[in-house]
């Protein structure tokens, strides 16, 4: 089983205002914990530093392992602790057709 990477939030070059609840000198996050708030509260310019921030691999693997199936409604248990929350069907759409399109580019890139 692998091992999370985890990043120091004052070495990342995104808004920190993202992450106001942490200490912004010592916090060390896992990908999905940088993502989320980002997903959730960012703009596109926000969504597009995470790609050019992170390998794609590593960003695909964060967000369908941990991200999509929470923010799809998909697991039921993480509702069950958070009743008030709810699913984000537009931002799945979106990250979908993120990802899609990251993909694309990388095939054309390299059949060019």
């Amino acid at each position: 089983m692998e091992t999370a990477k985890y990043y120091k939030l004052k070495d990342l070059p995104l808004d920190k205002v993202f992450f106001w609840s942490y200490d912004k000198e010592k916090a060390e996050l896992p990908l999905s914990l940088i993502m989320e708030p980002i997903i959730e509260k960012g703009n596109m310019e926000d969504l597009y530093a995470l790609f050019n921030i992170f390998p794609l691999k590593e960003l695909r693997d964060a967000y369908f392992s941990d991200l999509r199936p929470v923010l799809s409604g998909e697991n039921k248990d993480y509702y069950k602790l958070r009743p008030t929350a709810k699913p984000d069907k537009q931002s799945v759409w979106l990250m979908d057709l993120l990802f899609k399109t990251a993909a694309e580019m990388k095939l054309n890139k390299e059949t060019a």
